[in-house]
This record gives structure tokens, C-alpha cells and sequence, in this order.
């Protein structure tokens, strides 16, 4: 993602201000002291649907 967003931040000169602020929230979700570490509440479910049998 940083690399396709690095070129339009740029061009609009606030590449420096955002990746500031994501730093900034990356260190406020931090849970760890040594190292980083956050936890999801998400829920990652894949679904395969099986092709239908021939009648």
C-alpha cells in the first residue's frame, strides 16, 4: 500500500504529516514494550462454495 500511496502523497506534498501520523497511531496500539505487537477483533472466514452437481 505505501508503496503505490508514496508517489500521490508526495506529488501533494503531505507524505512526511501522514506517515507521521500512522507511526503515531501504530505507537498508541502498540501493546508491548519490546516489541510490536496489536490484537484484531476481527474474524477472518473463507468460504468455498463446491460446484454444483450435474443433472
Amino acid at each position: 500500500m505505501w508503496m503505490e500511496a508514496r508517489q500521490a502523497l508526495s506529488a501533494r506534498g503531505v507524505l512526511d504529516d501522514v506517515r507521521e501520523g500512522v507511526k503515531a497511531a501504530y505507537e498508541q496500539a502498540n501493546e508491548s514494550s519490546e516489541a510490536f505487537a496489536v490484537t484484531s477483533r476481527y474474524l477472518i472466514s473463507e468460504v468455498t462454495v463446491a460446484a454444483r452437481p450435474k443433472a
